[in-house]
């Protein structure tokens, strides 16, 4: 524990500072709920995105992201003292977006967890994500000059390049094919490995030790033994193994033992990372919001007001045209918003529309299938808990009303959202009701089935889990 957290954590404990966290897998739509809800409520003094992301910290990369909390705080309690406000009377509310997979699973979600008053946990079905996920690589990748029979499969389709284009790589350009195609399949071992092996911070021994912390965790939720496991792989003990290999160079981490390659494999996906930190929340009943992207996009407005209503949150109900509070952003730079409520939230740069439905799982790289199947599982289940915040709207509404663009239903313009959501609704109690929804959404869209497979196969495997329970 450094001084920046013991200083907030002092704070936090007095009662003068609140932190309120939003924490997701990636491209789950984590930043535009965050703005949405900082422009919506002027309780919140601050909103601060991703500060556990200090990749290039090194083995101090716990002390970076507290040290970067610290400094806005430092700033706010200034800014606080030079007008007067006694925050014992009115405390610094502080909002707080990161992603799972930046945090490690053990000592450090715990400090983590040990700060924040609240957490949302915000979601998206992995067909959407995934696809997201993709494109926000090979961009990286595009930055970084890599090559592109770097990343392709051997024998892709390449025939669209123009090799002697001065104004655009040959990645650049596959780029855009796959973009106007919406297949990625070409995609291989290459890019697979630009994922999992080019954070810098999966170098580092703190950061490793919390990664295999988490694997243990894992197993163990799962019903494994992680001593026979170690055992079977040839090492006396769990400690024993990792012992080994704690510390292992950035480069030769893909020739690891499997038991401590896999989870550095799927780390990036977002989802391991996600259910293993959900199980470590403390008091979740009182401390937990789960939120499904897609829900959110059907009736922004009314959802966010819902959001204020989860008393935990303590964010109030301010009535439509209330200016912002004194920690307002447009203070900060001399003006007071005096719009409407929500008027900052419904601008088009805030809520962006749904994607035009998912891809099928064949214009996925091969590669990432198992993850995706292993995602499904996660999201069901992180839908299915009981502090998720539902829409108004009942499931048989959902899968008729006009999404964002106003024009199709959510069942055509995202049907493996829709058939997720018919088949964990509660409110639809019987099967011999949910079950022609369900094969309607599958006969109009026989392109999606392996994602229908993956939602059933998932919920099944949790009704049997509950009945061994």
């Amino acid at each position: 524990m450094n001084h920046y957290y013991q200083a907030l954590k002092d704070r936090v404990d007095a009662g003068n500072l609140i932190f309120l966290s939003i924490v997701s897998p990636p491209r789950t739509g984590s930043t535009v709920l965050e703005k949405a809800i900082y422009n919506a409520y002027p309780v919140i003094a601050a909103q601060l995105n991703e500060p556990s992301s200090q990749i290039h910290a090194g083995e101090e990369r716990v002390s970076a992201m507290y040290k970067s909390i610290w400094d806005e705080v430092a700033r706010l309690e200034a800014f606080a003292s030079d007008r007067g406000i006694d925050l014992n009377q009115q405390p610094l509310v502080l909002l707080t977006k990161n992603l799972f997979y930046y945090i490690g699973q053990d000592k450090e979600w715990e400090l983590y967890d040990n700060l924040m008053a609240h957490h949302i946990v915000t979601v998206r079905h992995p067909a959407a994500t995934f696809e997201s996920y993709t494109k926000a690589i090979i961009e990286t990748l595009e930055k970084l000059a890599v090559p592109l029979e770097h990343v392709i499969r051997e024998g892709s389709d390449l025939s669209h390049i123009d090799w002697n284009n001065p104004a655009q790589t040959p990645l650049r350009q596959h780029i855009t094919y796959m973009n106007c195609q919406r297949d990625y399949s070409s995609l291989g071992e290459g890019f697979r490995d630009a994922i999992a092996y080019q954070l810098p911070i999966l170098g580092t021994r703190a950061y490793q030790r919390e990664i295999w912390a988490g694997a243990r965790k894992k197993h163990l939720i799962e019903g494994r033994n992680p001593e026979q496991l170690a055992q079977a792989a040839g090492f006396a003990t769990w400690d024993n193994l990792i012992d080994q290999h704690l510390g292992t160079p950035l480069a030769d981490i893909k020739n690891l033992p499997l038991l401590l390659r896999e989870p550095i494999d799927v780390l990036r996906y977002g989802w391991t990372a996600t259910e293993v930190n959900l199980a470590g929340i403390q008091r979740p009943e009182e401390r937990l919001t789960v939120i499904d992207y897609n829900d959110f996009l059907l009736n922004p407005t009314d959802y966010l007001k819902r959001i204020g209503q989860i008393s935990s949150l303590g964010l109030g109900s301010a009535p439509l045209g209330h200016a912002r509070g004194a920690f307002n952003l447009g203070v900060w730079e001399g003006e007071v918003n005096e719009e409407p409520f929500f008027s900052e939230v419904k601008r088009r740069d805030h809520i962006s529309r749904p994607d035009k439905g998912p891809v099928p799982l064949g214009h996925l790289p091969a590669f990432l299938h198992p993850h995706i199947k292993e995602a499904f599982r996660i999201y069901l289940q992180t839908l299915q808990s009981r502090q998720r915040l539902l829409p108004r709207f009942s499931t048989r509404e959902v899968m008729n009303m006009p999404a964002n663009d106003g024009k199709q239903p959510m069942r055509e313009l995202d049907p493996v959202y829709a058939y997720a959501q018919v088949r964990v609704a509660q409110d639809i109690p019987l099967w011999n009701e949910k079950e022609p929804m369900l094969k309607t959404i599958q006969a109009r869209h026989q392109a999606f089935f392996t994602y229908f497979d993956m939602i059933d196969h998932a919920v099944l495997q949790q009704k049997m889990e509950s009945l061994v329970l």
